[in-house]
C-alpha cells in the first residue's frame, strides 16, 4: 500500500506552519519558505530557486514550502444597468 505523503514529518511541518503563521507572516510576507523539522531552513521570493537549493542541500524528499502571506481573491461585483 502506498504511504500518504502528508503523514509523519511533513504533516508535522505543515501543522507547525499553521500554528506559527502570524509570526511567519511578519517576517517572511510574500516569500516562499522551506520548513524541515519544524523550523525555517531557507526562504526566497522565487519558488524554483528555493526548491533547487533545498533539494541540493537535503536531497529529494517531501518538504513543506508554502508561500507566506494572505492570499487575496478579487471577485468583480456584477453591475446593475443604470435606469
Amino acid at each position: 500500500m502506498a504511504r500518504d505523503p502528508t503523514s509523519g514529518p511533513l504533516r508535522d511541518d505543515m501543522t507547525w506552519f499553521e500554528a506559527n503563521r502570524l509570526r511567519l507572516e511578519r517576517k517572511y510576507a510574500g516569500r516562499y519558505i522551506a520548513i524541515i523539522d519544524q523550523r525555517v531552513v531557507d526562504h526566497d521570493a522565487e519558488f524554483d530557486a528555493l526548491a533547487g537549493r533545498i533539494f541540493e542541500r537535503f536531497g529529494v524528499r517531501s518538504v513543506c514550502m508554502p508561500k507566506v502571506g494572505r492570499q487575496e481573491l478579487r471577485v468583480r461585483s456584477p453591475r446593475r444597468p443604470r435606469s
